[in-house]
């Protein structure tokens, strides 16, 4: 799959639709694989996942690599999650 196709699929998971019930365990893995390959957005959601605890433990030294580089790439949801953590 396409690191675009990945995120679409852990939305899908994060979200819970009526054909995938909500897991977050599986959205992180699949959000990770596509930040892994340089997805912007899957990069805010594995680090805003992180920082909440949601999925995975909470870890925000990890969550804070993420943020920061979906943030320098312009993400703005990203950017406010680092702005979280950062409080």
């Amino acid at each position: 799959m396409t690191p675009q196709e990945l995120f679409e699929s852990a939305l899908s998971y994060y979200n819970g639709t009526d054909e995938r019930p909500q897991d977050y365990l599986k959205a992180y893995g699949l959000f990770l694989e596509a930040a892994e390959a340089g997805h912007i957005e899957s990069q805010s959601y594995v680090g805003r996942m992180l920082s909440q605890g949601k999925g995975v433990e909470q870890n925000y030294e990890e969550a804070v690599k993420w943020l920061l580089i979906a943030s320098e790439e312009g993400n703005a949801d990203a950017m406010n999650s680092l702005a979280s953590c950062y409080r």
